[in-house]
């Protein structure tokens, strides 16, 4: 079986990407925050796609003898989807509260 790539270059050069976004979040405006606010609404849903793949395929990685390997990192990979889905419904209310605030229509967006 040959190992992929792409964690050790897409992935880690998104995680690098988002570390570096955290460490200039400083005293950002409202439409800065917005914006980040929607990032991580996106992304949550990316992470969420990418955990149904890795879900998806895991168990077929893990021969007879550590089947059990397999089986188990499917159940908690479910679970973590189940936290990503979560945590999209949660930020969405938020987002929508943001969005209103920033909305450039003319009479919208000024409470």
């Amino acid at each position: 079986m040959i190992a992929s790539t792409l964690p050790r270059t897409v992935l880690d050069e998104a995680r690098h990407q988002v570390e570096t976004y955290c460490r200039e979040f400083a005293k950002p405006d409202v439409d800065a925050v917005r914006e980040a606010v929607e990032a991580v609404h996106r992304l949550t849903g990316t992470l969420g796609e990418l955990v149904d793949r890795i879900r998806e395929h895991a168990p077929s990685a893990f021969d007879g003898g550590n089947q059990h390997v397999g089986e188990e990192l499917a159940r908690d990979l479910h679970a973590t989807r189940g936290c990503l889905t979560t945590a999209g419904l949660l930020v969405a209310p938020a987002l929508d509260d943001l969005r209103e605030l920033t909305d450039t229509t003319p009479g919208v967006g000024t409470r």
